[in-house]
């Protein structure tokens, strides 16, 4: 059984295969990917994949190749699809889970949300108009200048 698969980032060739040893008679835990297929017609919304697999506990035969998810029969905001809903055979595999989890989303569709425009942060202004940074005379900010030096010689 195909136990892990590295494959370049870059190029995306196969760079090595590790193999696990399996009985056939044992049943044995595994990731099954979750494939979305169809596609959603909700103008305000976008469809959210929470988890792209599912663990389970099977017997090697018995493992399926994947889980597909229609998503066409979801039509509105807020509607999900969840790890009860999957399609399986429940006497052969079961999932690995715990049952408060079953209602938990695998693909629901969210609000689209619009970005808001960044707010630009005006100076404070003084009471006179004038901004915070700009009060004090060119007279004032020379004699600061001028002992700041001398305090440090």
């Amino acid at each position: 059984m195909v136990d892990e698969v590295q494959v370049s980032g870059i190029s995306g060739a196969l760079l090595h295969v590790s193999f696990r040893e399996v009985s056939l008679k044992e049943k044995i835990s595994a990731e099954v990917p979750v494939e979305v297929v169809g596609e959603i017609d909700v103008a305000e919304g976008v469809l959210v994949v929470v988890r792209d697999s599912v663990e389970i506990e099977a017997l090697p035969t018995d493992i399926p190749e994947k889980f597909e998810i229609d998503v066409s029969i979801l039509t509105e905001v807020g509607q999900s699809i969840s790890f009860r809903d999957l399609k399986y055979d429940k006497n052969t595999v079961s999932l690995t889970i715990d049952e408060e989890m079953m209602d938990s989303p695998l693909i629901q569709i969210e609000a689209q949300r619009e970005e808001e425009p960044e707010e630009v942060e005006e100076p404070a202004q003084g009471e006179d108009g004038e901004s915070a940074q700009g009060t004090g005379s060119a007279e004032d900010k020379s004699e600061d200048q001028s002992s700041d030096s001398e305090k440090s010689e």
